[in-house]
């Protein structure tokens, strides 16, 4: 049916945004401890008792910190908080035992204190930072982050730690400016190719993402994040083959990834491999129920394959699930022509007209292509 010639294979970047781990390696922590100052043992030795038994509690909190007993250290830095809160190394000590066990709402209020006791500390900016981001609290991990970048403006660590703050807040530009920043001080340093690859490709700068992830999997083979943005950039810019290839690859590095299954199954789309496309799409829904654009992948598959009622089926609830998708909006109305379900397909339109014009107008043609009326040649 020639309707089905406008059917969109949805190319659309599935966010890593939602997946910590992918990027965890690329944030340097900083996990040494502190001692106590040397105003902190004079303020002892003057006969402050609280002040001498809280730096008792802090000794022997690092002793057990340094033999690995992370948990009976975290209680002898909480006594000597208790005993004493002005004191820094208690705060920012305690802080670490709660990141390590993943404390990161608790950890995040101790830095905060420590930092009220000493606001130029660039270590402690940097570990509320990492625990407001594993937090999930991104919009305060990029104010915290900033802080530590104004205290160590040509740190590249800490430029990259704002960089992915950046992307996990979906501020993309902002990112990009921040990962070239990076490069600038330091070319090709790989966290900062792998966060400016992914920031330009979130971006939906697919053209623009190519050369940092090429460079990213040059400097870093075993990336699967610039090996997955790097295939999105080759479906882009038509290169199927070498799309599928680097998918292919980033499946390798990390094989239980739903992302990754839903970029295997473009790439495969593209190639007109419907069915190998479809399973793949089924991977990754069976991996991650809620993985973005799935749902619509399948959809298309049972499209191309002709199985129109699986194919609105599914494209009904890829749309009941990510509403704002419309490329999915406009496979579902093309589906619905498909089954001469001329009402679904104007209801479809209907939902395209405030979302994306373009996509409204194609449904639109599509919808009265047989009906089109030669005005001039009516009677008067």
């Amino acid at each position: 049916m020639r309707i089905l010639r406008s059917l969109l294979i949805t190319l659309a970047v599935v966010n890593f945004s939602n997946a910590q781990d992918s990027f965890e390696k690329l944030l340097p922590h900083d996990f040494e401890i502190c001692e106590p100052s040397s105003e902190d043992l004079a303020r002892a030795k003057s006969g402050n008792q609280g002040a001498l038994a809280a730096l008792e509690a802090i000794k022997q909190g690092n002793n057990l910190w340094r033999s690995g007993e992370l948990k009976q250290s975290g209680v002898s830095y909480q006594r000597a908080v208790e005993l004493d809160p002005s004191l820094y190394a208690a705060q920012f000590n305690l802080g670490l035992t709660q990141f390590q066990s993943r404390q990161y709402s608790q950890a995040a209020l101790a830095f905060t204190e420590a930092l009220r006791l000493r606001p130029d500390s660039l270590t402690a900016w940097q570990n509320l930072g990492l625990s407001q981001y594993y937090g999930k609290q991104y919009a305060k991990a990029v104010e915290a982050f900033s802080q530590a970048q104004r205290l160590a403006p040509n740190d590249v660590a800490t430029i990259n730690n704002l960089g992915f703050a950046y992307i996990f807040a979906d501020r993309y530009q902002e990112a990009i400016a921040t990962f070239q920043n990076a490069l600038r001080l330091r070319p090709r340093l790989s966290p900062s190719l792998n966060g400016l690859c992914s920031a330009e490709a979130l971006a939906e700068k697919l053209a623009d993402a190519m050369e940092p992830c090429l460079n990213a999997v040059a400097a870093e083979p075993d990336s699967s994040i610039a090996h997955y943005f790097l295939g999105y950039a080759y479906l882009d810019r038509g290169d199927y083959e070498k799309g599928l290839s680097s998918f292919q690859k980033a499946d390798r590095l990390e094989p239980h990834s739903a992302k990754i299954q839903v970029g295997l199954g473009f790439a495969y789309l593209k190639l007109k491999q419907y069915e190998v496309a479809l399973k793949q799409f089924e991977q990754a829904r069976k991996l991650n129920p809620k993985v973005e654009y799935a749902l619509a992948g399948m959809g298309t598959a049972y499209a191309r394959m002709k199985d129109y009622e699986k194919a609105e089926n599914v494209l009904r609830e890829a749309v009941s699930t990510t509403p704002a998708t419309p490329a999915a909006i406009f496979n579902l109305g093309i589906v619905c022509l498909a089954r001469r379900n001329r009402d679904c397909a104007l209801s479809q339109y209907n939902r395209l007209k405030m979302m994306d014009s373009a996509f409204a107008k194609t449904l639109f043609d599509n919808i009265y292509q047989d009906r089109v009326v030669d005005v001039s040649k009516m009677k008067k």
